[in-house]
């Protein structure tokens, strides 16, 4: 892990000491690194004293320094939780048992990708349909008189809730029908992101709906509605230090 910063060295000295961070910060005081990489944040003025700072993200390398993966926000308040950089950038399994979730009926459940909803903080609710084998539910675009699978979050006004990201679908047909199908199979995973803004209260309650409709090769059951809900701890901001 590598962070470059457009401030003096004498600055970031004073910064990484009073936070305790450990990892290389790079000054790049005349943002020429940052400018070449072509992140110079063209929404500051110019004659403005904040002129130079970069658009905040990151980059993620493999390891002959390729960049696989990106994330970048307008604003520098807004950041990814790190489950979500190691589970979407790096795909990397990340381990969510201690994390608040709710399981419900027929192997669905739902589980926060982060330990707790942090101010500002990018993170998801990762909703989860086990199905059993020879089993499917329908994704997008499906035939009229199906049902495709849709997940809703509901959630305080303090929190964003995104659009749901579904997986890949595969195609299925039937025999003797000529219509094209779009399912998916085993286990399936729906990231819903979230932002939050909330700090005073405790904890926040996420209502979740999965409407799906499982089918075999022989037959569709009927339509299934499950409800979970999930209460997210909040955490707290972080404050300077104390001196002395």
């Amino acid at each position: 892990m590598i962070a470059v910063s457009p401030e003096p060295v004498d600055v970031v000295a004073a910064f990484t000491s009073e936070y305790g961070i450990t990892y290389p910060v790079v000054c790049d005081e005349d943002s020429s690194v940052i400018s070449t990489f072509g992140i110079l944040n063209t929404l500051i003025d110019p004659d403005e004293p904040l002129y130079g700072l970069p658009f905040p993200g990151s980059y993620l390398t493999d390891s002959e320094g390729r960049v696989t993966a990106k994330f970048f926000n307008r604003r520098y308040q807004e950041r990814e939780a790190p489950e979500i950089v190691f589970h979407d950038g790096l795909h990397l399994p990340v381990d969510l048992s201690a994390h608040p979730g709710a399981t419900g009926e027929a192997g669905v459940s739902a589980v926060l990708a982060s330990p707790r909803l942090t101010f500002q903080q990018k993170t998801a609710v990762l909703v989860r349909l086990d199905l059993d084998a020879g089993m499917h539910v329908y994704g997008q675009p499906i035939p009229d008189g199906y049902v495709a699978t849709t997940v809703t979050v509901s959630a305080p006004e303090s929190v964003v809730v995104g659009e749901p990201i579904y997986p890949a679908t595969k195609p299925f047909a039937v025999e003797g029908l000529n219509e094209a199908f779009h399912v998916f199979e085993g286990k399936v995973e729906i990231e819903v992101p979230l932002l939050s803004s909330e700090i005073e209260a405790e904890t926040v309650s996420l209502d979740i709906q999965v409407h799906y409709q499982a089918c075999d090769e022989r037959a569709c059951y009927m339509p299934q509605t499950v409800r979970l809900a999930v209460e997210a701890p909040v955490g707290k901001l972080n404050r300077p230090p104390r001196r002395g």
